[in-house]
């Protein structure tokens, strides 16, 4: 087990865990089960403390040896299985398992080394058993087709590529160095009874272990019952590394990174890039203080957050879920306000402490049926986008009456509908959506500037910009007239106005110069998204005849609170932007509803 890294330490005791109770068929319809929550909420256990202070934005530890990190099975044999980078292009699999790939010879050394010469063999075995199965499966789909009783049977599909799942890679991993790791293992909190509690989680686990333990040759019931308890414990204490925006994917295991706990308003946060993760201050911590992250997204609804919480088996009474407190309480309360001041789209804090929002709360009930009707985790279809979006603006009637335009699942909207107009070519009302969720959304979400969701979005304004000037697309030939968008083949007349005014790059090197200073504070150094924006800034500060404008930019990044700078800022940048923002709901009613449910921003 790698050393505890300076300015933490590990505090509390491990918490016992319960006596199982009777399987059930579901976890979430058992008393047991909710009782068993309530129990391990009670007895927090162990934590990761400070033992000094950290300002926001600061990093708390970096964690560069993890005890297992690896991409998920999907990505195996395209993504480096070592440096897990995906810009690293081409990949070679491994001759010995056709299991995994790596970019160069430096990795794939460095990875056998590691890990793979005890997996390499195993992986092998477990594909080529995986795939005479699919062919078995397959050729007796065809005989049945072929039968003279099949009739108008449908074709069969060709097989899908055979992987090992991720779970259970992650395991075999384990067991093959389980003399080696059995001590940092036996640490980790496994939350067994908790699982066996659901009877259909709990049957897929058996499935995985028996799998697990038949490849690498353990074969008593002792062993199965082994790989069990580890299996819980690597899906209790991994986490999720994936990346969608920046190709990313995988889990990251690391024995001190998994004592941090939860909290819906943490003080802290945890990124990864490549095999480290770094755990980055979000708020002020201050020495003896315990560090908290958050397992989910916290700017879900309550009802939500719990559900998404359920597989760590505790109920979390934090200050946004004991008040069940909204975005806009949460942000009213921050300690990060002040920070918006100087450089951020929201410079006025009173705006953040105090937003335009109708004062009459809807009920967190009310919030949850229409989060539960508008079901924002399913995924949608690209022909299906619009029907969507409309259904589910109907839906948020009441928090668009209410002007809450950062309560989920509004705030999703206007995410898909920027992704809508950029399907239709439609990119200037993609950027007037952005720039709407850059200054009514994002910031109340995400109160740190430097939060990685708000340079983002930032970033996502800037490559819009350099769209705008293309030809807006008409509906597919495919799509039902009635779902044609009368915006999709027109922009609105009042963004054509504003054009020549982003002719001059200044709002997309603004924004770039914000994203590079905040950058390293809400990720760290080597976060790729920079050096996208790296490459962004040199190119448009190549532009000849534009020195001048650079300069002027340049003066206000490094003193944005000099009056001088501070107008320029606001002229140049913030004018737009908030232009292209209030434009952004006459857009989307315009497209999504009939009649006229809201008034523009102020």
């Amino acid at each position: 087990m790698a050393a505890v890294p300076p300015g933490v330490e590990i505090r509390g005791e491990r918490a016992p865990e319960p006596s199982p109770p009777e399987a059930t068929t579901t976890a979430s319809s058992s008393s047991a089960s909710s009782t068993a929550a309530r129990q391990s909420s009670n007895r927090r256990g162990r934590g990761l403390f400070a033992t000094r202070d950290f300002q926001p934005g600061e990093a708390i530890a970096v964690f560069g040896t993890p005890l297992q990190v690896l991409p998920f099975s999907r990505d195996a044999r395209q993504t480096c299985n070592y440096c897990l980078d995906p810009r690293r292009q081409p990949v070679k699999a491994c001759t010995g398992c056709r299991a995994v790939a790596y970019c160069s010879s430096r990795c794939q050394k460095a990875h056998w080394t590691l890990v793979h010469k005890v997996e390499c063999a195993v992986l092998r075995t477990a594909l080529t058993t995986a795939a005479k199965e699919v062919e078995a499966a397959r050729q007796a789909q065809a005989a049945q087709k072929t039968a003279p009783d099949a009739g108008d049977a449908p074709a069969v599909a060709p097989p899908p590529p055979v992987t090992v799942p991720t779970p259970v890679r992650a395991l075999v991993q384990i067991l093959l160095l389980w003399s080696k790791l059995r001590g940092t293992v036996d640490r980790l909190e496994g939350n067994v009874a908790a699982f066996r509690q659901n009877k259909p989680l709990w049957d897929d686990f058996t499935v995985q272990a028996v799998a697990a333990c038949s490849f690498v040759g353990w074969s008593t019931k002792t062993d199965v019952q082994t790989a069990l308890e580890v299996l819980c414990k690597i899906h209790t204490n991994s986490f999720d590394r994936s990346d969608s925006d920046l190709g990313h994917s995988g889990t990251f295991l690391d024995v001190t990174l998994a004592m941090v706990n939860h909290s819906c308003v943490p003080n802290a946060v945890v990124v990864f890039t490549g095999r480290k993760a770094y755990l980055r201050a979000e708020q002020p911590v201050q020495a003896g203080a315990e560090i908290t992250i958050s397992y989910i997204d916290y700017t879900k609804p309550r009802a939500a957050r719990q559900r998404g919480l359920a597989l760590y088996h505790f109920t979390c009474d934090c200050p946004r879920c004991a008040g069940d407190l909204d975005v806009y309480a949460v942000c009213r309360a921050s300690p990060l306000l002040s920070l918006n001041a100087a450089l951020s789209f929201v410079p006025d804090t009173n705006a953040l402490r105090n937003p335009p929002v109708d004062a009459a709360r809807l009920s967190s009930t009310r919030i949850d049926e229409m989060y539960a009707a508008c079901d924002p985790e399913r995924p949608v279809a690209a022909a299906d986008r619009l029907a969507s979006l409309r259904r589910q603006w109907a839906l948020c009637r009441p928090l668009v009456a209410a002007r809450r335009w950062a309560v989920e699942p509004l705030a999703h909207i206007f995410q898909q509908a920027i992704v809508y107009y950029s399907e239709q070519n439609n990119f200037a009302h993609a950027l007037a959506v952005e720039c709407f969720v850059a200054l009514h959304c994002d910031p109340y979400k995400y109160v740190a500037p430097f939060a990685q969701w708000r340079l983002k979005g930032l970033l996502l304004i800037a490559k819009t910009v350099t769209n705008t000037n293309l030809p807006a697309a008409q509906p597919p030939p495919s799509a039902p007239p009635a779902l044609a968008s009368p915006s999709s083949a027109a922009i609105h007349p009042g963004i054509d106005a504003l054009l020549a005014r982003l002719a001059d790059g200044a709002l997309y090197e603004a924004i770039l110069l914000m994203v590079l200073r905040y950058g390293p504070l809400g990720h760290s150094d080597e976060w790729e998204l920079l050096d996208t924006a790296r490459d962004m800034l040199q190119d448009v500060q190549s532009v000849p005849g534009r020195e001048s404008l650079s300069a002027a930019l340049q003066r206000w990044i490094q003193q944005p609170s000099e009056p001088e700078a501070a107008a320029f800022f606001h002229q140049h940048i913030l004018e737009p932007v908030d232009y292209l923002a209030s434009l952004a709901l006459d857009i989307l009613k315009g497209d999504l509803e009939d009649q006229s449910i809201a008034d523009k921003v102020d």
